[in-house]
């Protein structure tokens, strides 16, 4: 019997928690300079970033938890959630998480957590979400394909 979940690599918060560490670590061993921008206006877009991250997650989880359906990958998907911000992007959660990083990369004026957005983007598309859209397409079918088709994966 095959199990009813999508198998993805690692829990994708600790995916996004080991590249924010990994961030500062290199931050800290290999400083790069930020690019010089006001430091007010530097922590105000970035606690923006981080405010708006906190909503579309939120918005996210409330829609999962209407459609009944439920946030841990391990767990069997119960609904394609098509609500709420899944309208705009297929993955608000992630893209929260992104955001998130953008926004502590502002605040904490260090490049390297924009830098190590390229290989947590890598890791997050293939190590899980092409896991899950392989997941959902089989569980789901051709209403989970259409959906694809209208939604995007990121923006």
């Amino acid at each position: 019997m095959v199990a009813d979940r999508p198998g993805v690599m690692a829990p994708p918060p600790l995916i996004f928690a080991l590249s924010i560490g990994l961030g500062f670590l290199m931050n800290w061993v290999f400083p790069i300079p930020f690019v010089p921008i006001n430091p007010v206006v530097r922590n105000a877009i970035g606690f923006g970033f981080v405010l708006l991250a906190v909503f579309v997650a939120g918005w996210g989880l409330s829609a999962l938890h209407r459609a009944g359906t439920p946030v841990d990958p391990n767990r069997p998907t119960m609904a394609i959630v098509e609500t709420g911000p899944y309208r705009y992007t297929r993955n608000p959660l992630y893209l929260s998480m992104v955001m998130v990083q953008i926004g502590l990369g502002l605040i904490f004026s260090t490049s390297w957590l924009w830098i190590m957005l390229v290989p947590v983007i890598i890791v997050m598309t293939k190590g899980v979400i092409m896991r899950e859209e392989r997941y959902l397409q089989s569980k789901f079918g051709d209403p989970y394909r259409d959906y694809k088709h209208r939604v995007r994966r990121w923006l």
